[in-house]
């Protein structure tokens, strides 16, 4: 088992010794949420929630909302509930940007820094053995496919069979790794949808569903 502040340590440095990663205010790894304040997951959590890389708050605070912020981790702990409750977020990239093509711009090649930030979160799944990881974005299942070796199990559909809610891989482990429409920012993506992706989720790892107890 790693030691997770071994492995922070490592981001940090690699943050303070990389020219590419300079510009970039932050860095997003292992955090949970229990408290209300991020803060280092020190014992295993249920389930791990893989981001893209963590976006830069705006030049001027002062005329920042937190809505969207609050509604982030409302999703998290909804989706979280799917296997037990305690969930921590770490990224696919741990440092910040405003968006993956400023990521792109300052590191200008982006693989190693996805292979690199791979085997850290491949130990950090190790440390924490999650029921279940999730990751809100379609658009980015390819990078974990690349990165992390996972082997496809299933698509699932909306009800009408249309869009996609959930692509269903697993980690060598046999770990559900579910890429699924980003949870803040995809279009129409309703409650109805959402319940049915925590339903799947649940039924994935053996817990059943939740809907009905939930209403």
């Amino acid at each position: 088992m790693s030691d997770i502040f071994t492995l922070d340590a490592a981001i940090q440095t690699k943050w303070l010794l990389d020219a590419g990663l300079k510009a970039c205010r932050g860095y997003v790894f292992n955090l949970e949420y229990s408290t209300g304040l991020p803060a280092m997951a020190t014992t295993p959590v249920d389930v791990l929630v893989v981001g893209m890389n963590p976006g830069e708050a705006p030049e001027r605070a002062e005329g920042y909302s937190k809505t969207s912020e609050r509604r982030w981790l409302e999703r998290c702990q909804f989706f979280a509930d799917a296997a037990g409750g305690r969930w921590a977020t770490t990224e696919l990239v741990f440092w910040s940007s405003k968006n993956l093509n400023v990521l792109k711009e300052r590191v200008r090649d982006l693989s190693p820094y996805l292979e690199w930030c791979a085997d850290i979160n491949k130990a950090l799944v190790a440390f924490h053995k999650p029921k279940l990881i999730f990751q809100p974005g379609l658009g980015w299942a390819s990078y974990a496919v690349q990165h992390y070796g996972l082997r496809h199990n299933r698509r699932y559909c909306r009800e009408d069979g249309g869009k996609t809610l959930i692509e269903h891989y697993e980690m060598s482990d046999g770990t559900p790794w579910l890429c699924t429409p980003h949870w803040t920012a995809a279009f129409g993506f309703s409650r109805r949808d959402r319940e049915l992706i925590r339903d799947e989720a649940a039924r994935i790892i053996g817990r059943g569903g939740l809907t009905s107890d939930r209403g």
